[in-house]
């Protein structure tokens, strides 16, 4: 995957100019951006369904498709971003996650509450709002902490 990933990247670049694309920290990046495009997925899917079919309040459908979509992060990032393979390593790996992605998910819920609550922003646009917020910071927390 990671060749396809310098392949791809190396047919979008600049032709004979030297590009990024082979160093670790960018395949990283790549990698942290494609499993938190699949985990958005599942939390926007998860957070509309809730709230439209089941008629959850939009904060509790929010927190309830955070939380599995934070499983999911966590899986495909652990095998496969930051291949954290091994017990020893998940059990080091696991709780600084899920602290981090704690401090995510109150940045995250907030940032959507106070979009929607204070500008009318509908929730589902305030929650991709939200989830930009907290990528950066994610992806640096992961990489520097909990999957060190």
């Amino acid at each position: 995957m990671t060749d396809f990933i310098v392949r791809l990247f190396e047919a979008l670049g600049p032709l004979g100019k030297p590009f990024p694309y082979h160093r670790p920290g960018f395949i990283q990046l790549t990698k942290f951006i494609m499993v938190g495009a699949v985990s958005s997925m599942i939390n926007l899917t998860l957070l509309y369904s809730l709230t439209e079919y089941v008629g959850l309040y939009y904060l509790y459908s929010a927190a309830i498709a955070l939380f599995v979509s934070t499983i999911n992060g966590y899986t495909l990032n652990h095998l496969w971003t930051f291949k954290t393979l091994g017990i020893r390593r998940h059990h080091h790996a696991l709780p600084k996650y899920l602290l981090l992605s704690a401090s995510t998910y109150v940045l995250n819920l907030s940032v959507l509450g106070f979009l929607v609550e204070t500008f009318g922003i509908w929730y589902i646009l305030a929650e991709i709002i939200a989830i930009l917020v907290a990528l950066f910071g994610n992806f640096l927390g992961s990489k520097y902490w909990a999957f060190r």
